[in-house]
């Protein structure tokens, strides 16, 4: 957890080094064991019992433990909770990275590089070397909700510098001059803005090609949709990094995007809650995932209105599916703006594994009796209804290519895991969503007894959850060591599969396409952000029946370091300063003082600023050599404005007020 040092018990005192930011604040991180001693963690642990093991598993057996995979705590060389946090903070840390954003921010590659192999079926089970989206443009995804995840992780470690790049490079896409805005994406001051800023909302997806905020199209944009869920992700990351440092600017950036997304989604019906898609590309449905994010943000941000206002929406889809009762639906149609038709068709009534996790992580809806029952849905064999099933390895990890083939087969081949699908329209296992259930299931198993024994009465649908959570965990731990990550799915195949899966003369059922979310697209066996992500979460959580469950590590948490100094409204990391209003020369200083006193200046007739439209102190003006009568450098004003080209006339004809 944020606060709670992450080390197993009998580990030894933790040691700590010490970073200092560029803003020359001090940052704490445990001191990571050398790469060569981390790999040697990958090694399968040697399977001996003891008698002692034996009787406490009876004991835990006849407890109804949360599980038994864990009972031979003592075992020697098995890896704790540090060893497996080393290997995901590896797999971070060796992420591609933006490399244009200022002060070393910048955002992540969330798939890849390179798959970790498609299995034997031929050209349908090859997978690109770089990421599936290069296959599409050559540039790979950097997706915001994957991205502030990674945030709360490092946030978690206590690896602050590492969080804080990430974050910069929202505030890079986030913060704008006025003359940059688009009043289609842009909040400013007059919407209620803390930070009285003009703020863009963020893109789904960015790449490393450079592209100007408030763009949402061009090779630097991987998918421009704006989606209130993704920004929400991103404000929880900054209120979480706040709370965690004392860095009070980052919780106005969070609060910031909270007031921008209700300025442009809010919906105000009996409904209640928040459209999911925004401008440039708007959509009219409400999505209760959305929903969700927002209740977190608003709850960090203090605001009890709008808090309230996602939580109304939240609750009422709860058991509006009749072929899934007490679960939560997917949201509303797109009929027509802030519709308040759920609709009931077969393929709209598919319901999603997030919905019920983090519904349940982020106690949007305070009856733990129906969120607990969402849970069961999840922990339900997915052959009788519900999402749970297992999955066998059929390909294993990829062999080291500088190691000498032993002739053994691959790590992890044959290896069965347990987790759940992405929708109840889905198939396979899709491991983002696994490793969220699987700390929903945790966090419900450590509710106080007696409320857990008043929301599930049923010793069986107990046994179930408790079954389920354990077999979770142990997958997540086994693929992390197996894998050195946590791959989006396990499944061969490529998308050509998928695509063909109702096509029998060419699916395999051995090498699917990855696993199918039933909601339009695949997830393919490629290193995954989210799904490493959500891994390291869970365990961190509660790493096995001993250990305490460390709240913390549920990103939705707010229980640590929300003091009131991080609500001081501090701005100093969010760069531009707001600038004048478009337009009239008048309104910016450095055109009046060049005497452009008419007209407008920024931009001008001709769609160009002037060089006067900065609100950055004027530079010194290098004497211009004169071209010719209509030069701005023959005449000082204009010069002293540091305008260029012809300006006595201009181009258009009209001689400049600095004539």
């Amino acid at each position: 957890g944020t606060h709670t040092t992450s080390r197993a018990p009998n580990q030894g005192p933790l040691m700590y080094e010490q970073e200092t930011s560029t803003s020359g604040m001090s940052m704490y991180e445990p001191l990571a064991p050398a790469k060569s001693e981390v790999a040697t963690r990958v090694a399968r642990s040697n399977r001996c019992c003891y008698v002692g093991g034996f009787v406490l598993a009876a004991a835990l057996i006849a407890a109804g433990g949360v599980g038994v995979s864990s009972w031979v705590r003592a075992k020697p060389n098995e890896p704790q909770l540090e060893d497996y946090l080393q290997i995901v903070d590896e797999f971070l840390d060796s992420r591609p990275r933006q490399t244009f954003i200022p002060n070393n921010g910048g955002l992540m590659q969330i798939f890849g590089p390179g798959s970790v192999g498609g299995g034997s079926c031929g050209a349908n089970c090859e997978l690109a070397d770089g990421c599936p989206f290069s296959i599409v443009r050559g540039l790979c995804r950097m997706d915001v909700y994957d991205n502030a995840l990674a945030a709360i992780y490092y946030t978690s470690r206590y690896k602050f510098i590492h969080a804080k790049a990430i974050l910069d490079g929202f505030l890079y896409y986030m913060y704008v001059k006025k003359q940059e805005t688009n009043d289609r994406v842009t909040t400013g001051p007059k919407q209620g803005l803390p930070s009285g800023r003009y703020l863009n909302l963020l893109a789904a997806s960015y790449t490393n090609a450079r592209v100007i905020p408030g763009q949402y199209e061009g090779e630097g944009v991987a998918d421009g949709a704006v989606d209130a869920g993704n920004n929400a992700w991103v404000g929880i990351a900054m209120m979480r990094y706040a709370a965690a440092t004392g860095d009070a600017c980052y919780a106005t950036a969070g609060c910031d995007m909270l007031y921008a997304l209700n300025y442009f989604s809010s919906c105000d019906d009996q409904l209640g809650g928040f459209r999911a898609r925004l401008a440039p590309y708007p959509m009219n449905y409400r999505s209760t995932e959305h929903n969700i994010d927002m209740f977190a943000l608003a709850s960090m941000c203090r605001n009890t209105s709008l808090a309230g206002h996602a939580a109304s929406f939240v609750s009422q889809m709860y058991d509006r599916n009749p072929g899934s009762p007490g679960t939560y639906v997917t949201g509303t149609a797109n009929d027509v703006k802030c519709s308040t038709h759920v609709p009931s068709g077969a393929q709209t009534m598919v319901v999603p594994a997030d919905t019920q996790s983090w519904n349940f992580l982020s106690g949007v809806d305070p009856s733990l009796d129906r969120k607990a029952t969402s849970l069961g849905f999840v922990a339900s064999p997915a052959n009788s209804g519900g999402l749970w099933e297992a999955d066998a390895d059929l390909i294993g990890a990829p062999r080291d290519p500088k190691s000498k083939d032993d002739g053994e087969p691959p790590k992890g081949l044959g290896d069965m895991y347990y987790g759940t699908r992405f929708s109840s329209g889905g198939a396979g296992i899709q491991w983002e969503n696994s490793a969220a259930a699987t700390l929903a299931l945790l966090k419900l198993l450590n509710s106080p007894p007696d409320s857990l024994a008043a929301a599930v009465p049923d010793a069986k649908q107990l046994q179930r959850l408790r079954k389920a959570a354990s077999e979770g965990r142990d997958s997540l731990k086994r693929l992390i060591i197996t894998y050195g990550t946590v791959p989006a799915s396990i499944l061969g195949g490529n998308y050509n599969m998928w695509a063909n899966r109702y096509n029998k003369s060419v699916h395999s059922d051995s090498f699917p396409g990855g696993s199918d979310t039933g909601l339009g697209w695949s997830y393919l066996r490629y290193p995954h952000v989210a799904s490493t992500v959500w891994a390291a979460l869970a365990i961190m959580y509660q790493f096995d029946d001993f250990s305490p469950a460390k709240e913390m590590a549920n990103p939705y948490a707010a229980s640590e370091g929300f003091s009131d100094k991080i609500y001081s409204g501090a701005d100093h990391c969010l760069g531009n300063k707001p600038g004048p209003e478009l337009g009239a020369c008048e309104k910016f200083p450095k055109c009046v003082a060049a005497g452009l006193l008419e007209g407008d200046c920024c931009p001008a007739a001709n769609g160009v600023n002037l060089g006067c439209c900065s609100d950055e102190p004027a530079k010194p003006v290098e004497p211009v050599q004169p071209t010719g009568p209509a030069s701005c450098g023959r005449h000082p004003k204009c010069a002293a404005a540091s305008l260029t080209g012809n300006c006595c006339p201009a181009p258009n004809g009209a001689n400049l007020g600095c004539c």
